[in-house]
């Protein structure tokens, strides 16, 4: 029976079984090619949120951290006098590649959840990898009273020199399950066993809105060199913070591949001021509307300006504020990596287009597909791209294909109206 390790001071599962289902056999449970994950971008369309991580702490403990939040699940009760209970299940799976039917290894955990539900639940559970190469592990949860599932995707790579190789941690020793945090919080770093010390670099945040759909100009990255670097000892000791917006790179001393964490303002995700209301609107317009904005002495007057102007009547105009920043909050959450996730390509196309009804992973990337007939159908290609720093990254594949799409697009976001390609 494997070991199951819990962190969370909101403890209060009494109950937790831990079983094997199999290992180096083939059994079908579907591969992830087949598969829709469009809920994943679409908080409406699923009730369960999970977040996982992989920490690679040596070559011989690899761990799967996860969170869930008990409050999601429901809660019954076999009769008037129990005590109302939530049954979940925790399941991951590993195979060699998002075709693939084969599982290498498979685990499910199952938890009985009593009394009032507290905020969230962190753990992990150790997995065994005995062969090098790559991987895909799929972790899914459901609640098992309503049938209810989500699932995440990871990819693996058992090489020497990866960010699997880093953790970050809250001040309080909690992981992080994303890659950034804000100005004044404090994280902590955990490395691998073996690595004496660390090499942290500065950089510049990254600022730039992406290209357009149907702008093929080569990107050229935005980082170059760092603006600092210093090594750092003993570094499961230090805490961090940060004062400004920039990007923390990680590094061992043996190794170029790190991994990076990024310092966004002190609302990040969400969108609380005018100057953060002002940088999403490049997307609706050109540069010569940008600079006029961007003069005006109260950046709240220029927002105010544009979408009045844009709405003709002060409703239209609180709800297309309310549709489009939402889609900019969900943006940063979800696809925030270096960048802020709002000046992603993925985040481009959540913003100004919705969420699509079809999402496929595959090992080249994600397949976002809206319509729901063929003749309507417009997809978008997201490719997986190695950055020479920050790891993988996913790239827009742009086309001449999508002008007429993306002229319609902003212009009836100009005209008053909110537009999603699905509707």
């Amino acid at each position: 029976m494997r070991e199951s390790i819990f962190f969370s001071k909101y403890l209060y599962i009494t109950v937790f079984v831990l079983q094997l289902l199999g290992s180096c056999k083939t059994t079908d449970y579907g591969n992830i090619v087949s598969r829709n994950f469009a809920s994943k971008y679409n908080p409406g369309s699923k009730q369960l949120h999970l977040e996982s991580s992989i920490f690679k702490q040596s070559d011989e403990e690899i761990k799967l951290y996860y969170r869930f939040f008990p409050r999601e699940f429901m809660y019954s009760a076999l009769n008037k006098d129990s005590i109302p209970m939530a049954n979940v299940s925790l399941f991951y799976k590993i195979t060699d590649g998002y075709e693939s039917y084969k599982v290498i290894d498979s685990l499910t955990t199952n938890f009985i959840l009593k009394g009032a539900p507290h905020y969230h639940y962190v753990g992990y559970l150790p997995i065994k990898i005995r062969e090098k190469g790559s991987y895909v592990i799929e972790v899914s949860l459901i609640d098992n009273n309503t049938y209810q599932t989500t699932t995440t995707v990871l990819d693996y790579n058992t090489s020497t020199g990866s960010n699997n190789d880093f953790m970050f941690l809250s001040d309080y020793g909690n992981p992080l399950f994303h890659s950034y945090f804000s100005i004044n919080d404090k994280f902590r770093v955990r490395v691998n066993s073996g690595s004496k010390k660390v090499f942290l670099s500065y950089y510049s945040s990254v600022t730039k809105v992406p290209l357009s759909p149907d702008n093929e100009k080569k990107i050229i990255s935005d980082i170059k060199q760092p603006d600092s670097t210093m090594v750092i000892s003993n570094i499961d000791t230090v805490l961090f913070t940060s004062k400004k917006e920039c990007i923390y790179y990680f590094t061992k001393e043996d190794n170029v591949i790190g991994k990076s964490f990024a310092c966004f303002n002190r609302y990040f995700p969400y969108v609380k001021t005018s100057l953060d209301m002002l940088k999403p609107l490049e997307y609706l317009c050109d540069k010569i509307e940008m600079r006029e904005l961007k003069s005006y002495k109260n950046p709240k007057e220029a927002v105010d300006t544009f979408w009045l102007q844009s709405a003709n009547d002060v409703d239209i105009a609180r709800e297309l504020i309310r549709v489009y920043y939402n889609r900019v909050q969900l943006a940063n959450y979800y696809f925030s990596d270096f960048r802020e996730g709002s000046l992603t390509d993925r985040g481009m196309i959540y913003i100004v287009c919705g969420a699509p009804n079809t999402i496929k992973e595959t090992e080249e990337g994600e397949y976002w597909i809206y319509g729901k007939t063929k003749k309507d159908i417009t997809s978008f290609v997201f490719y997986k791209e190695k950055h020479p720093l920050f790891g993988t990254i996913y790239n827009l594949y742009r086309s001449e294909i999508y002008s007429n799409m993306w002229f319609n697009a902003i212009a009836t976001w100009r005209e008053g109206e909110v537009f999603s390609l699905d509707q």
